[in-house]
């Protein structure tokens, strides 16, 4: 048991420093993607040696908990309180992933596992996608966005279609060196399994290659971003920080403006004026309303709070075409558990925000924002971790997914780079191009290939402007979306059952 614990020190190690880290006291990002390919070796090692399920679980219990502690490392500037019970949490479901991988690892007849141990990693990070408290933050295939040719597998299945070849290369591994067949079978499924992971990328590189050339015939449409530079942890009663952020948007955005022809659209990020309206009496600050006298046709995406008609605080983003109501309104589906509320909050308030002690109502809606040139797929902020969020919306005719966030709060850049890794997925799953305004950074442009285009440095701040493909076509997750999670979701569970509850094992139970 000892040797398995250590085993399962070493996987959470690997599975953490996969992803990026800042060191306590350094603004330096340490990230190692290339250890997803070999991090759950050990693990699995240690869950093979293992003979009851209390065991299995508490190996998944110590390596999950470790590998969310290093992952997680940049929400400690909130607390170790914070950090601890978040990994904690996280860590119980990941020892439930790993009770199931230990009934599928005690057979000898192993070679279904080639897929089946994949399909059950992907079965439990697609489930996190789920419910008020869904978390598919460290979605293991994330890692890999820079890793273009892997890339071209979300088109198909998603983010979760590159966890499972990351778990299929390390399935492998340790297939070959520990497992019970002899040498020579286990020789003859590591070979075919590399052959496999060949044409993998060959054909993610080919579709790579075919993209980045087709993106640069298709008709382009100029979008502007505006990232303003002013961190935003602050009470929004502040006066002088509300000033601050309106001179960093609305002068930023006048001077670029008066250069040259009107972008189809300027992109601002979530909370860059701080100010929360009313749908029944909408009314901007009076130096941001004067833009339309310079610029009529000016076409603005702005984050902002606002109270519904019946009240209720809401976390928007509103398409302006003018100082007056907005044309369009897009209200955040997805919220932030006790960053926009407080789960049971009626039985223990305990939390304030920036703007009060309100929490935020999510929306229901996922209709796109049609400017008349373009239709928007708009993420703002903790939306564009859920797939499902941008597919809903490129599937009603979202050309272009606009995502506007606020990381400012976020004093680590380990977080921040997490969170803009996610974009790349999103413009390849949709194949749409992504255009990110973050109120401190980063900002960037991204390609229907996942080429990145332009980027801002973190805390400047900047105007951007690029023409972006528009692209009519569908991928095939566009089409049928999660089908490939949930095709592994049942072979995980059709193979759980028929291992253990059937019995056929030559040694379960």
């Amino acid at each position: 048991m000892i040797a398995s614990l250590i085993l399962s020190v070493l996987a959470g190690l690997l599975l953490g420093f996969s992803f990026p880290f800042t060191p306590p006291g350094s603004d330096v990002v340490v990230f190692l993607p290339w250890l997803a390919f070999i991090a759950p070796v050990p693990l699995f090692i240690s869950l093979r040696r293992l003979e009851r399920p209390f065991s299995a679980w508490l190996c998944g219990f110590v390596t999950g908990y470790v590998f969310f502690y290093i992952a997680l490392f940049w929400i400690s500037s909130f607390g170790q309180l914070a950090l601890n019970l978040l990994s904690a949490y996280l860590a119980m479901w990941f020892g439930i992933l790993c009770v199931v991988l230990w009934v599928l690892l005690r057979f000898k007849s192993a070679s279904w596992n080639y897929l089946v141990i994949p399909a059950t990693w992907v079965a439990a990070e697609y489930l996190h996608c789920f419910g008020a408290t869904g978390f598919p933050w460290l979605t293991l295939g994330n890692v890999s966005f820079g890793m273009k040719p892997l890339l071209q597998l979300a088109s198909i299945g998603g983010v979760f279609a590159v966890s499972f070849f990351q778990v299929f290369v390390a399935y492998t591994i340790f297939d070959l060196f520990w497992g019970r067949a002899k040498p020579a079978l286990r020789l003859r499924s590591a070979f075919l399994a590399a052959l496999a992971m060949v044409a993998i990328v060959g054909w993610g590189a080919l579709t790579y290659f075919a993209y980045t050339h087709s993106e640069r015939k298709l008709p382009q449409k100029e979008v502007a971003l505006v990232q303003g530079g002013v961190g935003s942890l602050v009470s929004w009663s502040d006066r002088e920080f509300f000033e601050r952020s309106q001179n960093a948007y609305v002068s930023t955005t006048r001077h670029n403006l008066t250069r040259g022809d009107l972008p189809a659209l300027v992109l601002w990020p979530k909370s860059a004026i701080p100010l929360v309206n009313d749908a029944r009496e909408f009314v901007l600050p009076g130096e941001e309303a004067s833009l339309w006298s310079s610029f009529p046709d000016l076409k603005l995406i702005q984050g902002m709070l606002m109270r519904d008609e019946a009240g209720r605080l809401q976390n928007v983003a509103v398409l302006l075409t003018s100082p007056a109501a907005p044309v369009g309104v897009y209200v955040k589906s997805r919220l932030v558990p006790y960053g926009e509320f407080v789960p049971l909050g009626e039985v223990a308030r305990f939390l304030s925000y920036p703007w009060g002690k309100q929490d935020v109502n999510a929306g229901r809606s996922l209709e796109p924002l049609d400017t008349g040139k373009l239709k928007l797929a708009v993420n703002i902020c903790f939306d564009s971790i859920f797939p499902g969020v941008s597919r809903a919306q490129v599937r009603e005719g979202a050309s272009l997914i606009a995502l506007i966030t606020n990381n400012s709060w976020f004093p680590m850049p380990a977080g921040v780079k997490q969170h803009a890794m996610m974009d790349f997925f999103r413009a390849v799953e949709n194949r749409r191009p992504l255009v990110r305004a973050a109120t401190t950074g980063v900002s960037h442009f991204i390609l229907p290939s996942g080429r990145l285009l332009a980027a801002t440095k973190i805390g400047e701040r900047c105007y951007l402007r690029q023409p972006v493909p528009m692209v009519k076509s569908r991928s095939f997750y566009v089409r049928f979306g999660d089908l490939f999670s949930v095709l592994c979701l049942l072979l995980a569970a059709g193979f759980f059952v028929f291992r253990a509850v059937v019995g056929v094992s030559e040694e379960l139970f």
